[in-house]
Protein backbone atom coordinates (compact mmCIF):
# COMPACT_ATOMS: atom_id res chain seq x y z
CA UNK A 1 0.00 0.00 0.00
CA UNK A 2 1.34 3.50 -0.66
CA UNK A 3 3.74 4.61 2.03
CA UNK A 4 4.34 1.13 3.44
CA UNK A 5 7.87 0.97 4.79
CA UNK A 6 9.96 -2.16 5.24
CA UNK A 7 9.32 -1.76 8.98
CA UNK A 8 5.55 -1.68 8.34
CA UNK A 9 5.85 -4.82 6.25
CA UNK A 10 7.89 -6.56 8.94
CA UNK A 11 5.10 -5.76 11.42
CA UNK A 12 2.69 -7.52 9.06
CA UNK A 13 5.02 -10.52 8.91
CA UNK A 14 5.23 -10.52 12.72
CA UNK A 15 1.43 -10.44 13.00
CA UNK A 16 1.13 -13.39 10.60
CA UNK A 17 3.75 -15.36 12.57
CA UNK A 18 1.90 -14.68 15.81
CA UNK A 19 -1.61 -15.33 14.46
CA UNK A 20 -0.65 -18.57 12.67
CA UNK A 21 -3.63 -18.45 10.32
CA UNK A 22 -4.70 -21.85 8.96
CA UNK A 23 -4.85 -20.10 5.60
CA UNK A 24 -4.97 -16.59 4.25
CA UNK A 25 -6.18 -15.12 1.01
CA UNK A 26 -3.61 -12.45 0.22
CA UNK A 27 -3.33 -10.16 -2.76
CA UNK A 28 -0.79 -7.66 -4.00
CA UNK A 29 -1.72 -4.00 -3.83
CA UNK A 30 -2.12 -2.55 -7.27
CA UNK A 31 -2.92 1.01 -8.23
CA UNK A 32 -6.56 1.29 -9.38
CA UNK A 33 -7.58 4.41 -11.29
CA UNK A 34 -10.24 6.42 -9.53
CA UNK A 35 -9.45 5.11 -6.04
CA UNK A 36 -8.08 7.38 -3.30
CA UNK A 37 -4.97 5.19 -2.98
CA UNK A 38 -4.12 5.69 -6.66
CA UNK A 39 -3.35 9.36 -5.97
CA UNK A 40 -1.50 8.91 -2.69
CA UNK A 41 2.17 9.76 -2.33
CA UNK A 42 4.62 6.97 -1.67
CA UNK A 43 3.59 4.50 -4.37
CA UNK A 44 5.67 1.34 -3.90
CA UNK A 45 7.64 0.08 -6.93
CA UNK A 46 6.11 -3.05 -8.50
CA UNK A 47 9.26 -5.10 -7.84
CA UNK A 48 9.12 -4.24 -4.11
CA UNK A 49 5.43 -5.14 -3.99
CA UNK A 50 6.18 -8.46 -5.70
CA UNK A 51 9.11 -9.27 -3.42
CA UNK A 52 7.10 -8.54 -0.27
CA UNK A 53 4.17 -10.56 -1.57
CA UNK A 54 6.45 -13.53 -2.25
CA UNK A 55 7.90 -13.33 1.28
CA UNK A 56 4.46 -13.10 2.86
CA UNK A 57 3.12 -15.96 0.72
CA UNK A 58 6.08 -18.19 1.57
CA UNK A 59 5.63 -17.51 5.28
CA UNK A 60 1.91 -18.21 5.17
CA UNK A 61 2.39 -21.37 3.12
CA UNK A 62 4.86 -22.74 5.68
CA UNK A 63 2.54 -21.86 8.56
CA UNK A 64 -0.42 -23.45 6.77
CA UNK A 65 1.54 -26.63 6.19
CA UNK A 66 2.80 -26.74 9.79
CA UNK A 67 -0.72 -26.18 11.13
CA UNK A 68 -2.20 -28.76 8.75
CA UNK A 69 0.36 -31.37 9.82
CA UNK A 70 -0.94 -30.96 13.37
CA UNK A 71 -4.32 -32.23 12.13
CA UNK A 72 -2.99 -35.64 11.03
CA UNK A 73 -4.44 -38.34 13.27
CA UNK A 74 -7.34 -36.15 14.38
CA UNK A 75 -10.98 -36.79 13.58
CA UNK A 76 -12.90 -33.86 12.11
CA UNK A 77 -16.48 -33.22 11.11
CA UNK A 78 -16.48 -32.23 7.45
CA UNK A 79 -19.33 -30.70 5.46
CA UNK A 80 -19.46 -32.46 2.11
CA UNK A 81 -19.19 -30.06 -0.82
CA UNK A 82 -19.44 -30.34 -4.56
CA UNK A 83 -16.75 -28.94 -6.83
CA UNK A 84 -14.21 -28.23 -4.08
CA UNK A 85 -11.62 -30.75 -5.26
CA UNK A 86 -10.43 -30.42 -8.85
CA UNK A 87 -9.33 -34.06 -8.99
CA UNK A 88 -12.24 -35.65 -7.12
CA UNK A 89 -13.58 -37.52 -10.16
CA UNK A 90 -10.19 -38.87 -11.20
CA UNK A 91 -9.22 -39.91 -7.67
CA UNK A 92 -12.62 -41.28 -6.59
CA UNK A 93 -12.61 -39.04 -3.55
CA UNK A 94 -14.97 -36.50 -2.04
CA UNK A 95 -14.13 -33.09 -0.66
CA UNK A 96 -15.55 -30.78 1.91
CA UNK A 97 -14.79 -28.16 4.52
CA UNK A 98 -13.85 -28.56 8.17
CA UNK A 99 -15.44 -26.19 10.72
CA UNK A 100 -12.48 -23.80 10.32
CA UNK A 101 -12.93 -23.85 6.50
CA UNK A 102 -9.90 -26.06 5.75
CA UNK A 103 -10.31 -28.08 2.58
CA UNK A 104 -10.49 -31.81 3.34
CA UNK A 105 -10.36 -34.62 0.76
CA UNK A 106 -11.64 -38.03 1.85
CA UNK A 107 -12.77 -41.37 0.51
CA UNK A 108 -16.44 -42.12 0.00
CA UNK A 109 -17.92 -43.36 3.30
CA UNK A 110 -19.96 -46.57 3.34
CA UNK A 111 -23.20 -44.63 3.48
CA UNK A 112 -24.21 -42.39 0.58
CA UNK A 113 -23.59 -38.70 1.19
CA UNK A 114 -24.68 -35.52 -0.56
CA UNK A 115 -23.39 -31.95 -0.56
CA UNK A 116 -24.33 -30.37 2.75
CA UNK A 117 -24.09 -33.60 4.74
CA UNK A 118 -21.63 -33.67 7.62
CA UNK A 119 -19.36 -36.71 7.89
CA UNK A 120 -16.70 -37.63 10.41
CA UNK A 121 -13.29 -38.04 8.78
CA UNK A 122 -9.92 -39.15 10.14
CA UNK A 123 -7.13 -36.94 8.81
CA UNK A 124 -4.33 -39.07 7.36
CA UNK A 125 -2.41 -36.58 5.21
CA UNK A 126 -1.55 -32.89 5.21
CA UNK A 127 -0.42 -30.49 2.51
CA UNK A 128 -0.15 -26.70 2.66
CA UNK A 129 -3.60 -26.12 1.13
CA UNK A 130 -5.61 -29.21 2.07
CA UNK A 131 -5.95 -32.19 4.35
Amino acid sequence: FPGETEEDFEQTMHAVREARFANAFTFQYSKRPGTPAADMDGQIPKEVVQERYMRLSALQEQISWDENKKQVGRTLDVMVAEGEGRKDGATQRLSGRAPDNRLVHFTQPEQAVRPGDVVTVEITYAAPHHL
